[in-house]
């Protein structure tokens, strides 16, 4: 092997999703391989990837304020005070609004993404800024964005046949920096002991280190609504409190019917440990689009 070809191992610190794809021995086991190629590629490759592009452009319309309005809520949002709108403070916003704008581009730029077997692992690397004004917005801005992505993802993916679970936390990780690829770390066997508990399809925040209060704590900061709190069931038949990406797709998906298209999907076939998922899930759904508006 080229040496130029080694791998170059670092500890990296990041916000880390692990997704698992239900049902996913059952689609392999009931497709032609060419068939599994072809919605490996157009749903669990593509479409991660058109999200990211999607984010990136919604990033740039985001920051790129033409009323003077939205630039005093943002100013008062990052600053927790109120702005006057003949402040000399506004005379810089675009000039701030430009930095953070780069800095989100750039975040999502390095998200890595990396799906073997039933698994997807998505990863932010960014080390949190401490005691520092705007590191703090930024840490915030990280998180709101990273779980704006994971519902994009979870919604896109259950329309398209293949309901997931999982869990997003945060912690340090070995990274292959040449490659780009993810090898080892505490957060990511946290991850999937967690993950592997959930008897539903739902992406949580971890409840690991108060974990779950730092993330809902960021979108409250950024002002942008709130996390869905659920009492989530487990395999073994308990319930815990999650933070949970909000399933936007239950309104569409507001049926059993509809859920358990999902389910079936791609020759999927409903075998008796998937029943209590979809049954949890249809509750799941039907609780959200009950007590929460769009």
């Amino acid at each position: 092997m080229d040496t130029n070809e080694q791998p170059t191992f670092k500890s990296q610190k990041g916000l880390i999703a692990y997704l698992d794809v239900l049902g996913y021995k059952n689609f392999l086991n009931n497709n032609l391989v060419d068939k599994i190629a072809n919605i490996i590629v157009d749903i669990l490759y593509k479409i991660p990837e058109n999200i990211k592009n999607n984010k990136i452009e919604e990033i740039d319309s985001v920051f790129k304020f033409q009323n003077e309005t939205l630039k005093k809520r943002f100013l008062e949002t990052i600053s927790c005070k109120e702005v006057n709108l003949n402040s000399s403070s506004l005379d810089n916003v675009d000039e701030i609004l430009k930095s953070f704008n780069i800095i989100m581009v750039k975040v999502l730029q390095n998200i890595i993404y990396f799906s073997f077997s039933d698994t997807i692992l998505i990863v932010i690397p960014y080390s949190p800024v401490k005691n520092d004004v705007e590191g703090g917005i930024v840490n915030n801005l990280i998180k709101v964005l990273f779980g704006y992505y994971i519902s994009d993802l979870y919604n896109i993916l259950f329309k398209n046949g293949l309901p997931i679970r999982g869990v997003i936390t945060e912690g340090e990780f070995i990274l292959d920096d040449k490659n780009h690829q993810i090898f080892a770390g505490k957060p990511l066997i946290e991850a999937y002991e967690e993950s592997y508990l959930l008897e539903i399809s739902a992406v949580v925040i971890s409840n690991k280190n108060h974990f779950s209060e730092e993330f809902l704590n960021a979108y409250k900061f950024m002002k942008l609504g709130t996390l869905f709190k659920y009492s989530i069931p487990l395999k073994n038949k308990e319930f815990q409190n999650y933070y949970t990406i909000n399933p936007s797709v239950a309104w569409e998906y507001n049926t059993r019917e509809k859920i358990l298209e999902s389910f079936v999907a791609h020759n999927k076939n409903l075998p008796e440990s998937a029943i209590q998922k979809l049954n949890n899930t249809e509750i799941f759904f039907k609780y959200f689009t009950k007590n929460l508006l769009t």
